[in-house]
């Protein structure tokens, strides 16, 4: 449900009249120019700011008469339009919560009762969706401006300006005004995935008691959930369980889909490690005396591990855990297979990796893997211990197998360097910069 605050910001913002005269003329010559007219981008086109002279110089061009390079930069301008166009339209649902009748420009002081039922028949939307939109505008209104004004400026879109706001629900307004300010100068260039993991770490590190509390009184809701698919298929779901149970239950499966996996066999790994699941969990096959079983990273500081603090730990694969989850990833995993990173308490690098695997891996593959946990593609988060080990300048071509030359790439982003016309290369030890196949290169570092 939405928040009831009597508390607003300042209104959506108007344009003055000579900067309103001034987009005007901008606009109106953007719109009368010919679509032959518009064969490239303007230069400036990336720093445009949004508003209704992007929107012309947007709705102006013929994007099959544009080059790939220039298609991307077009693409990143509309959805800066988008943001702002989205913010606009929040601004519009707070108003119409305070509206009191049709023929007044009169607004109440308070949320009108029915507001969610006027604002969900007018965008057809259902009364959770609409319930859930207003909340979310009236939280960017009143308890979190500052991301409305990212939205605003294009710089943030409305899929992060609602992780920002229902992720941070559960602090007080003064702690998660503070967490947000640190992760929004950031937010734009992460994923929505990315945001979601640094959120936690911040909320973690602002209240570690708040953050325990919240992990026992979820881990006491822990069940078993099977629901029906469209298609008629089934989900069997365990939802609520400690991460570590649930990463090393996941990577045993994925190493027994992975023995079993042949060219005979015309499942993909997907559909293997499905059926080994079920077959596990109905007593059709026993996972013991088969080799290993499932394998946790864990990266913690030094001073999480001997108590001293309540620094939240990683685990690979699942992101930020509170600091007892990590403690007790190091004292229950010894029968397994598990790798502790430790880190510097100030910079966050790693300092040393121990392990103590049945089956030892190379000292410079645990030393990748501490440097990339993940795959190091833009934006992906699939566990370094489930990716591909590659040669950023391929063997083949005289490439060394050393730890500066090589970094973890899942299956799929393997194939988008070999096949797919990316490149990448190394900037220092935790950060690399890709190239795409359109002339775009994006930075890539350990993550926060």
């Amino acid at each position: 449900m939405f928040v009831d605050e009597d508390l607003r910001s300042e209104p959506y913002p108007a344009e003055s009249e000579e900067t309103e005269e001034t987009v005007y003329q901008l606009t109106l010559a953007a719109s009368t120019e010919t679509i032959e007219d518009r064969q490239s981008i303007p230069e400036d086109l990336d720093e445009m700011e949004p508003g209704p002279y992007l929107a012309a110089i947007l709705s102006s061009l013929d994007l099959s008469r544009l080059s790939g390079d220039d298609v991307v930069t077009l693409m990143r301008a509309q959805q800066r339009l988008i943001s702002h166009d989205q913010a606009g339209l929040y601004a519009a649902m707070v108003e119409t919560a305070h509206c009191v009748a049709a023929d007044t420009t009169e607004r109440s002081p308070v949320i009108e009762d029915f507001a969610p039922e006027e604002i969900g028949a007018a965008l057809t939307l259902t009364r959770r969706m609409s319930n859930d939109e207003l909340g979310v505008a009236f939280d960017l209104d009143s308890r979190l401006p500052q991301v409305a004004r990212a939205m605003r400026s294009g710089d943030l879109d409305a899929r992060k300006a609602r992780i920002l706001s229902r992720d941070t629900a559960h602090l007080d307004s003064q702690t998660a005004n503070e967490v947000v300010d640190v992760i929004l100068p950031e937010a734009p260039s992460l994923t929505t995935g990315q945001i979601r993991a640094r959120l936690r770490k911040l909320c973690v590190e602002a209240d570690p008691a708040d953050a325990m509390s919240r992990y026992e009184r979820s881990l006491t809701e822990r069940k078993v959930v099977a629901e029906e698919n469209a298609e008629g298929t089934a989900a069997f779901i365990i939802s609520q369980a400690s991460p570590e149970d649930v990463l090393a239950a996941r990577d045993h499966v994925n190493r027994l889909a992975k023995r079993l996996q042949s060219d005979d066999d015309p499942r993909n790994i997907d559909q293997i490690r499905a059926d080994i699941a079920l077959a596990l969990l109905q007593g059709e096959l026993s996972g013991s005396g088969k080799g290993p079983g499932g394998a946790v990273t864990m990266t913690a500081s030094m001073s999480a591990l001997a108590e001293l603090d309540q620094m939240p730990g990683d685990l690979g694969g699942y992101g930020p855990v509170i600091a007892e989850v990590a403690r007790k990833v190091a004292r229950q995993q010894e029968d397994g297979e598990w790798t502790a990173v430790v880190t510097d308490d100030e910079t966050g690098e790693p300092l040393h990796v121990v392990s103590v695997r049945r089956r030892p891996t190379a000292k410079q593959l645990r030393k990748i893997r501490a440097l990339m946990p993940t795959c190091s593609w833009p934006g992906c988060r699939m566990p370094a211990t489930d990716s591909d080990i590659d040669h950023i300048d391929d063997h083949a071509a005289g490439g060394p197998t050393t730890v500066r030359n090589q970094a973890p790439l899942c299956r799929r982003h393997h194939m988008a360097k070999h096949r797919g016309g990316w490149r990448y290369r190394k900037i220092n030890r935790t950060e690399l910069e890709w190239i795409s196949p359109l002339g775009h290169r994006y930075r890539v570092g350990r993550p926060p």
